[in-house]
């Protein structure tokens, strides 16, 4: 799996830097002991920090992207992966995988987008994220519409909503349905399109009445 590598600074919501080592809202605190050499109550330590840290970079990358920011969301995106495969969080690495392809998605980049999407659904089926699969299979069968692969688009829905069904997971049902309906209308206007695009065809001439 390649580790995607940042390309621009990384932008926070409240205009902060998570690559700044002066912004002290996002530096690890110290780790404090007692006597005993045990972790203090109330204090934090340096891998708690780093999860923290990561579902900071998530939720304005989340931010981003619902504003339609999707380069620094991007960026974003990027940040929390290598923070993910920092803290060996494979949980972690393939939800931000997943949203690093529906900002390639969403930036037109589809092979790129397509290759992500892949390594996350792999990565979730490998640690049984079952879950986590219907946004998997849901960002695949967009991305397989607008690239025009309308008989797999089908598919990736279909199984989209056999995973939301397992899971119980309503909003996800909605999503795929709605996803599925607009599916076959392009498709029957895509035929209709190019139907009305052929020439016309002659057909047998009547015979001649003699």
């Amino acid at each position: 799996m390649r580790l995607a590598t940042l390309s621009a600074p990384i932008m926070l919501v409240a205009t902060m830097s998570c690559g700044d080592a002066s912004t002290p809202a996002l530096e690890p605190r110290q780790r404090q002991t007692s006597a005993s050499g045990s972790v203090t109550p109330g204090t934090v330590t340096a891998e708690g920090s780093r999860a923290s840290r990561l579902e900071q970079i998530v939720a304005a990358a989340d931010a981003l992207y619902e504003r339609g920011q999707y380069d620094s969301a991007r960026t974003n995106y990027q940040a929390a992966l290598q923070q993910a495969y920092a803290l060996g969080d494979s949980v972690a690495v393939a939800r931000s995988l997943t949203s690093l392809g529906l900002a390639a998605w969403r930036l037109g980049d589809y092979p790129e987008a397509r290759r992500l999407g892949e390594d996350a659904l792999a990565l979730k089926r490998r640690h049984d994220m079952r879950a986590d699969l219907f946004r998997s299979y849901n960002a695949l069968g967009l991305l397989a519409r607008d690239e025009g692969r309308l008989d797999a688009g089908v598919a990736l829905f279909d199984t989209a909503r056999e995973a939301a069904a397992e899971m119980g997971d309503s909003v996800g049902l909605a999503k795929v349905t709605a996803n599925t309906g607009k599916l076959s209308a392009e498709d029957r206007a895509a035929i209709a399109t190019y139907v009305k695009s052929l020439p016309p065809v002659e057909g047998p001439k009547p015979p001649e009445n003699k």
